[in-house]
Order: structure tokens, then C-alpha cells, then sequence
């Protein structure tokens, strides 16, 4: 399915003349993540942020992985199914019968056995305590990450912004060449499956799960991040993604909150990723259905096309002209 948009001015209409012309989810989606229209999408999710979240992603060794299920939080403390241990170059056995695991890693010839429900684990056969127990949750049998990955000597990091755990094993360790490859759909997968840090207290508003990227056209190397009511800026260098600012909007194109470093609303930071006449964006946006919105600048219109997710960096998609 493809979309075409005229182009116009970001700023010709109101949030109240934006929800009137544009009754398409598709639509609104498309133009709030092309023309910076990001003080209508705040508008119109602040009264339900808390109510509709994006479920955890994992990425494991750079590479975003499928579960059966999604990872799930318990008192702190996230339970991913046992599945994706083998994403994680692991393999296991799980005896249903008596909710035994044992999980083995034939690389450093490590042995793990857990319970379903015991706090006591065995590593090699000697004791170790768990925080929290393994549990089966509607017959998949969900294991404590962190616990696992610490037996194994794996690094393991969440990130509260688009609610992502990476998990690294001892030996992985990220080529920076990837961000600068000439294929900028490898490349912007490769930027998207970094985690981001920052280096001041973020806003921490929940994720939600109509989300998506925006880069300049012909680079990976930074991109903002935006979920239609928190919108990150995030630069990519040396292999590493840090945080640069966040904000949301408020009435009158103002920050109603802010972060980092951004001081005016639609300073240079923002019209970059604007579109014509400040910048030449593309966009990637998961519609929170299975599929994604990618959209770029052609001319007079911006055409835009509709694929299905089944992985999460399926989001990013090729553009004509490796824009």
C-alpha cells in the first residue's frame, strides 16, 4: 500500500484543522513523523500515555530477535521465554513434567539447571540463589534474563526509552564501520540496534507503541526517535548512541517538559528533521498493527508506502535512491 502526500508548511495548521482534514491513522501517523507536526500527536496522546505501552524488544549480539512471547516485567525484575535463549547461542531442555530447565553453553562448557518456581539454581552443580524464580505463564516457561546472563558472563542492558534489553555475549563487540557502510538500510538497523545512553536524567514518560524514526536523507549516523508524545534526539558516534535531548511539547509550539540539550522550540536541532524547507527527512513508523509507514521527500510529494513488521527492525525499510 502506498501513500502520497502534497508538500506544505509544517506550521499552515493548528492541531484542531490537523484532526479535521486528517481522518487516516496512516495519514496522521505519516505527516506528524515528516513535517514535525509533533505538538498535534502530543495533544492528542497525553490522555492515555500511561494507558497503551510498546511491549520489550530484545537484541541480542546487535541483532534484533523473535519471541514467541514478549519479555515481561515481575517485580522488577524481566522474565523472557525460554525460546530466546537460543538467540543467545544457548541451548536447553525443559521437562515440562517437573518444570525443569537445564541450559547448556557448549562454548565455555557451562551447565545451568533451574526450577520452575525454586529460587535455588545449580551451575555446574553447585548452588546459586535467584532473586526471583523461573515461572510458566500460560505454558511458556519464562526465566529471570538477568540471572541467566550473569551465570553465563553475558552483559546484559535495558533501556528505558524505547523499552529494549540488549544482551551481549563475552566475546561480541560492535563494529563502529557499520554506521558508515554505503547500504543505509543495513546501516540504520545497525543504528537503531544500539543502545542509548545519556549523560543527564531523562524524561521517562512510557513508550508507546505507534512510534518511529526519523533520519536525514543519505545518513545514519543520527536520528530522532518519537512516540507521539516523548521525542528523543540521539547522535551516533564511535559506536555509541547517546542522548542529546528530549522534550515534549506543549501549547503554542513550547517545551511542556525538556531535557538535554535543546533550549527553543524548532531550534536548528529540530528543523533538520522537519522536512522542506529546513530539511530533507526520511521516517519509519510503526503503526502499533503489524505494519510500518515509510515516508520520504520526492519532488512536490512525499511517497509513502506500507509494509508488515515481523521483525522490529523490518521498521526500517529501503528508499528509493538509498536516500
Amino acid at each position: 500500500m502506498s501513500v502520497v502526500v502534497k508538500k506544505f508548511s509544517p506550521v499552515s495548521m493548528n492541531s484542531r484543522g490537523v484532526v479535521k482534514l486528517l481522518k487516516s491513522k496512516v495519514l496522521l501517523s505519516f505527516l506528524v513523523f515528516m513535517f514535525g507536526w509533533i505538538g498535534s500527536a502530543n495533544t492528542f496522546a497525553a490522555g492515555n500515555t500511561e494507558e497503551i505501552q510498546t511491549p520489550v524488544e530484545m537484541v541480542v549480539n546487535g541483532e534484533f530477535i523473535l519471541t514467541d512471547v514478549s519479555p515481561v516485567f515481575d517485580q522488577s525484575h524481566l522474565l523472557v521465554p525460554i525460546r530466546a535463549l537460543s538467540s543467545m547461542g544457548l541451548s536447553y531442555e525443559w521437562h515440562p513434567s517437573t518444570g525443569k530447565v537445564r541450559i547448556f553453553n557448549h562454548y565455555q562448557g557451562i551447565f545451568l539447571e533451574i526450577i520452575q518456581d525454586s529460587q535455588t539454581a545449580l551451575r555446574d552443580g553447585k548452588p546459586l540463589e535467584m532473586t526471583i524464580p523461573a515461572q510458566n505463564r500460560n505454558g511458556r516457561m519464562m526465566v529471570p534474563l538477568r540471572f541467566i546472563t550473569e551465570a553465563f558472563g553475558y552483559k546484559v542492558q535495558y533501556e528505558t526509552i524505547r523499552k529494549m534489553v540488549f544482551i551481549n555475549s563475552p566475546e561480541y563487540k560492535f563494529n563502529p564501520s557499520l554506521i558508515e557502510q554505503g547500504d543505509l538500510q543495513a546501516a540504520r538497523k545497525a543504528a537503531i540496534a544500539l543502545p542509548i545512553t545519556s549523560d543527564f536524567k531523562e524524561l521517562g514518560f512510557p513508550t508507546r507503541p505507534n512510534h518511529g524514526y526519523v533520519f536525514i536523507a543519505g545518513r545514519a549516523d543520527s536520528y530522532r526517535f518519537d512516540d507521539q508524545y516523548t521525542t528523543s534526539f540521539v547522535e551516533i558516534k564511535d559506536g555509541e548512541a547517546k542522548l542529546i535531548a528530549q522534550y515534549v511539547s506543549g501549547p503554542r509550539s513550547t517545551f511542556s517538559h525538556k531535557a538535554g540539550n535543546i533550549e527553543t522550540f524548532g531550534e536548528p536541532l529540530m528543523q533538520q528533521y522537519y522536512g522542506p524547507p529546513f530539511g530533507d527527512p526520511v521516517s519509519f513508523v510503526a503503526l502499533g498493527d503489524g505494519t510500518s509507514i515509510t515516508g520520504y521527500y520526492e519532488g512536490e510529494v512525499s511517497p509513502g508506502f506500507i509494509t508488515p513488521i515481523t521483525l522490529y527492525s523490518d521498521i526500517i525499510q529501503e528508499i528509493p535512491g538509498n536516500r
